[in-house]
């Protein structure tokens, strides 16, 4: 019932269609003037050349007509044949105009919707990233919104071409009968009705299979995907998981097929019905040359006058069909555009000396994650000095990153507050505050750069200092594997590339860890930083790590104790508290939760 609903055309679409078409060309004309104008003018030049063309057309038959019957070549007819031949010459000159100027119109609607988006993307907190709700939204907007904005764009102009033509083809059948113009739109309302009925159809496919889509493209990126390839291999599911990706595709394609077979047969319905209505008009015209001494050059005036109202109007009411489709999708990224910041920035945001590194305190935090009532965090306190070294330890769900990302500040807690040198996280400006920060998440990112660059990215606003690659790459122990590539530090990432090598995942895991390294934070927040890597080249690393200057301050989170117990203390989290805060010796002293799993872990090895 509620996809029945959804597919029917309302008032309010054509509202939210021309809301969109203003805000639209609000930022258009904010950015483009010029080109806005340049292209209006060859729009309306373009606009009244079907009537220009009908009416010296009609008038140069007549004057042949008369020339033939007095055989004699008159001024008129010769004005005429010069008027044809020039309008013939014009309407190429701005045809060719026309298409230059669409075609820079084009890359720059390009250009625009692609960084709208990409900036958009960029700005979002994770907070709003991560939520249920924006899901559906954003893979919407991620696979149509941009060439939606371009084709909604373009077809403002469209829209105004038929306007012009429709205004122009009126005036000229006011020479002839009003009804002309009623039995015109009598006879293309209908292609209008269908066009809104498909468009509306379209978007509540798009709608209601966004979730299927996110599964389609999730199943079709692991047969892609190289280290899903080869697990898909060794399982022998390759077939199977190319039958799931079939069988979705071929759900939507079906859905898809039935509205276009349905707007297949109402739209010949509605063309039947437009004929009928073109008929009645040629069958009055002709008429009127047979019993009425109507000349057959106006007779040719008139008939070019109704075939260009026609053209306008089954093109305006197209256009305004697939505008709504277009619309519908627009209104998804102007959603997207519009959601606003969860996690919102102080107007005057409190700045952090960047020379000192701050003391971080927990006061009675509590969180639960948006649409969730279950507290993944319960009254954290906790604090954290300049220059320690701190290890949180826990098993899967405990909410040790829960704990990082409030600290990062991608979610604010829901109660209680975390302070940054005495002041509140939530009132100190964040670039400030990022700036002394260097994180390496279990996620990370694998930047397809050159080594140098790869590893440089950690500060990019300073200059890149090749001394200082070179010595985070030996602090991450990467500097080994990039000296036996062929170009070193020049040397292209990723296979995809010319020359590009492709590491392993513990040397992506060294070189995101060089990164952090490079940036020099006064606070490292290490998730999981060796989980790819071999025992020799991680005792290597955290003894790096040991020997960072005093005031840098190390968060870490890790399940190896080996790492874990050279941290300054030690603080175990189970299910969103923390139960047990000391260092190696006390919490083994203690034979709680700590000694239990280390010692777990330490048989292993025996």
């Amino acid at each position: 019932m509620e996809t029945e609903k959804k597919e029917k055309f309302s008032i309010k679409g054509f509202r939210e269609m021309f809301e969109n078409s203003f805000r639209l060309s609000r930022i258009i004309w904010a950015e483009r003037k010029p080109l806005i104008f340049s292209f209006l003018a060859v729009s309306f030049v373009s606009s009244i050349f079907p009537i220009l063309s009908s009416a010296v057309r009609g008038g140069l038959i007549n004057e042949l007509v008369q020339a033939a019957q007095l055989k004699v070549f008159s001024n008129p007819l010769v004005i005429f044949v010069i008027l044809n031949l020039s309008l013939i010459f014009v309407r190429s000159l701005v045809g060719s105009l026309d298409q230059y100027l669409d075609k820079v119109f084009y890359m720059y609607l390009e250009e625009k919707s692609q960084f709208m988006m990409l900036e958009k993307f960029g700005s979002l907190d994770i907070d709003s990233f991560e939520n249920p709700k924006h899901q559906n939204l954003i893979q919407k907007v991620k696979e149509s919104g941009t060439w939606r904005i371009q084709n909604f764009a373009e077809k403002q102009f469209y829209l105004f071409r038929r306007l012009i033509e429709l205004i122009s083809a009126i005036i000229a059948l006011s020479f002839a009968e009003w009804w002309i113009f009623i039995i015109v739109i009598i006879g293309v309302v209908p292609n209008l009705i269908v066009e809104l009925r498909y468009g509306r159809r379209a978007w509540t496919i798009h709608d209601s299979k966004a979730e299927t889509k996110r599964r389609y493209w999730h199943l079709s990126n692991k047969l892609s995907n190289i280290n899903s390839a080869v697990e898909l291999k060794i399982f022998q599911n390759t077939a199977k998981f190319i039958s799931l990706v079939k069988d979705l595709f071929s759900g939507f394609q079906k859905d898809q097929f039935t509205i276009d077979k349905k707007h297949l047969k109402e739209e010949t319905l509605a063309s039947a019905f437009g004929q009928i209505a073109s008929g009645i008009i040629y069958v009055y015209l002709v008429r009127k040359v047979i019993f009425e001494g109507l000349q057959i050059g106006s007779f040719t005036f008139f008939v070019g006058a109704v075939g260009t109202l026609e053209g306008a109007l089954s093109g305006l009411f197209w256009i305004l069909g697939r505008n709504y489709q277009d619309s519908l999708f627009v209104t998804d990224v102007f959603k997207f555009l519009d959601i606003k910041q969860v996690v919102s920035k102080p107007v005057e945001g409190k700045a952090l000396d960047p020379t000192k590194t701050p003391k971080i305190v927990f006061e009675n935090v509590s969180f639960s994650y948006p649409d969730s009532k279950e507290r993944v965090l319960k009254n954290i306190n906790l604090e954290i000095n300049p220059g320690e070294k701190v290890a949180l330890v826990g098993v899967n769900g405990a909410g040790k990153t829960t704990l990082i990302k409030l600290l990062c500040r991608f979610y604010d807690p829901v109660k209680g507050r975390i302070l940054i040198d005495g002041q509140d996280l939530k009132e100190i400006d964040l670039e400030s505050y990022y700036s002394l920060l260097g994180a390496l998440f279990q996620e990370y990112s694998n930047y397809r750069f050159l080594v140098k660059e790869a590893i440089g990215i950690g500060r990019t606003s300073e200059e890149l200092s090749s001394s200082k690659v070179g010595q985070s790459a030996r602090k991450s122990d990467s500097d080994d594997f990039i000296e036996r590539w062929k170009d070193k530090y020049s040397q292209q990432l990723g296979k995809e590339f010319t020359g590009g090598v492709e590491p392993s995942i513990g040397q992506w895991q060294k070189l995101a860890l060089a990164r952090a390294f490079y940036r020099d934070p006064k606070i490292y927040i290490l998730d999981e930083p060796t989980s790819s890597i071999d025992a020799q080249a991680e005792a290597k690393i955290f003894e790096k790590l040991g020997k960072l200057p005093k005031d840098r301050t190390v968060v870490l989170i890790s399940h190896r104790f080996s790492t874990v117990r050279k941290a300054n203390r030690i603080i175990v989290i189970e299910n969103g508290k923390i139960t047990e805060n000391g260092s190696h010796e006390r919490l083994l002293k203690n034979n709680k939760t700590y000694a239990k799993l280390f010692k777990l872990q330490a048989k292993g090895y025996q």
